[in-house]
């Protein structure tokens, strides 16, 4: 079986205090946590569940400071900071996180694409991009290859 290549930055300390950006989607991009209308996301109970979920992580764990943070029909994006080191890494920290949404939503079928995308911030100026990013994404979505009505769910009648 083939091994998926890692995305992460090779022995670089996950659980040390930094700035990450991240992404998380749902399995094969459905589009699970409701749809877009205009440049709003109209939020279902699995929305809802995702944003109790995320808030919660800066409860669970000390010394994390989340910022911006948006969530979209079939992915999320945010910020989360590690101020202090931490016992766990951030991909610990995602996976507790994905599994806590899971587990509410008493789900048959998988929500989450494996894995995640991060970046490391590095310094202000990325920082700033990555926020104003956020931001503007429920603008850029119809212009987002990914996200056209092959991947909705089909609505119950």
């Amino acid at each position: 079986m083939l091994k998926r290549k890692s995305m992460r930055l090779p022995h670089y300390p996950y659980h040390h205090p930094g700035a990450y950006f991240v992404t998380l989607v749902t399995h094969c991009r459905q589009h699970l946590f409701g749809e877009m209308q205009n440049e709003n996301l109209l939020a279902n109970h699995l929305a809802d569940a995702v944003n109790r979920h995320w808030q919660a992580l800066a409860l669970r764990f000390p010394g994390i400071q989340l910022d911006e943070f948006i969530i979209m029909p079939n992915h999320l994006h945010g910020i989360i900071s590690l101020t202090q080191s931490q016992s766990c890494s951030l991909s610990t920290l995602m996976a507790l996180f994905k599994g806590s949404v899971s587990k509410e939503a008493n789900r048959l079928h998988t929500i989450w694409q494996r894995g995640f995308y991060d970046r490391v911030i590095r310094n202000q100026d990325e920082l700033d991009n990555i926020r104003t990013y956020i931001r503007n994404n429920p603008r850029q979505w119809h212009l987002d290859r990914l996200n056209h009505d092959e991947y909705r769910l089909p609505r119950r009648g």
